[in-house]
């Protein structure tokens, strides 16, 4: 679940340098919220009550210092509110998540409209899951991950396309795992001088020997997959500065829930 919010909202920045001796820093908050979910074979049920639902909520920073002009410095700390809701019964928990440390490294020249990069990062869990029936924070594991990108614009009818396409795999170290499969593809247009628009398709595959599903405890499923469709709108308030949101719906899974949800969050570069 926080895993594809990441994803989504670092696609309309991400996949270029930063540029040596810069940083870049995009603070995010995002909402999700299900009111039922997808079982194993893809079958929809809603949560019981009337107000039954899953929400949580994320609050981020992402950052990014160019070492040189080809090597990045990225990391990102979060901060989430989960919340069940069943038969008018609520149960919830927040605190750090799992914090991501590493280094993306671009093959082409900086100066370049495409660029093609690899990151390798190291996940670090920053809570404890309780023993009581809340809502995990994560699957409090440490981990790796390595993700290719290929990203880039290109001028059509005056004005410059880009687009974002990433793909990856992380690895927890816990014996139950899991291990997940990921792949984004975004394609944006500028519509006036400080405004541009995005679209990305977004899915996870999550494999692991643990197939139990909970759809009271979203976050401690282990064995599941989904597909996510985001539009996004930003706007440039200076060169540096920049404003985004967007809205996303869970188009298809398993053992997941199906909701929806917002994000916004600016991108700076110092």
């Amino acid at each position: 679940m926080l895993l594809c919010i990441l994803l989504l909202t670092h696609q309309v920045y991400a996949g270029f340098p930063v540029g040596r001796k810069h940083l870049l820093l995009v603070p995010t908050y995002s909402y999700y919220t299900a009111r039922g979910y997808w079982d194993r074979n893809h079958n929809y049920t809603p949560y019981a009550g009337d107000n039954g639902k899953f929400t949580s909520s994320y609050f981020g920073l992402y950052g990014g210092y160019g070492i040189t002009r080809k090597l990045d410095l990225v990391f990102n700390v979060p901060y989430t509110n989960q919340t069940s809701v069943q038969n008018g019964v609520s149960t919830s928990n927040n605190g750090l998540g799992d914090a991501t440390v590493g280094l993306s490294y671009f093959f082409t020249r900086f100066e370049s409209l495409t660029h093609f990069s690899i990151t390798g990062s190291a996940l670090i869990p920053m809570y404890t899951n309780p023993t009581v029936d809340k809502p995990f924070l994560g699957f409090q594991e440490y981990g790796t991950e390595l993700k290719l990108g290929l990203a880039g614009s290109d001028k059509t009818n005056g004005k410059y396309l880009y687009y974002d396409l990433e793909a990856g795999a992380r690895r927890f170290f816990g014996t139950e795992g899991p291990t997940q499969v990921f792949a984004n593809f975004t394609g944006g247009v500028p519509i006036k001088k400080k405004w541009k628009v995005s679209a990305t398709m977004g899915g996870i595959i999550s494999s692991s020997n643990q197939d139990t599903f909970n759809p009271n405890n979203l976050t401690a499923n282990r064995d599941f997959n989904y597909l996510r469709f985001t539009v996004a709108g930003g706007y440039s308030i200076t060169k540096k500065v920049g404003l985004w949101a967007n809205g996303f719906m869970d188009v298809m899974g398993s053992n997941i829930g199906r909701g929806r949800g917002f994000t916004v969050f600016m991108v700076i570069k110092i």
